[in-house]
């Protein structure tokens, strides 16, 4: 993925960049749409402060335990496509 910073894409092999971008905007519109309807309904049934209080703790916890239990580091990989592109 190109990030703010211009860095290209480190951790997918170059014909798989693009379905990779997709999949990444697609996740991005799909939370927002998600976290919309959800915050939303939330808002009816406990009130809009308590519902964005609680939906934002639910998401912060979330992906925090998923960071930690599933991603792994990247950086091996980015290094290893450095030096291999240096070499060339």
């Amino acid at each position: 993925m190109v990030n703010g910073a211009g860095r290209g894409n480190l951790i997918t092999r170059a014909e798989q960049r693009g379905f990779a971008k997709g999949v990444n905007e697609l996740a991005g519109y799909a939370a927002v749409g998600i976290g919309g309807l959800a915050t939303g309904y939330l808002a009816q049934l406990f009130g809009p402060r308590e519902a964005l209080f609680g939906f934002t703790l639910v998401v912060i916890l979330l992906a925090a335990s998923i960071a930690l239990l599933f991603v792994k580091e990247t950086l091996p990989w980015a290094k290893a496509e450095s030096l291999s592109k240096r070499a060339m």
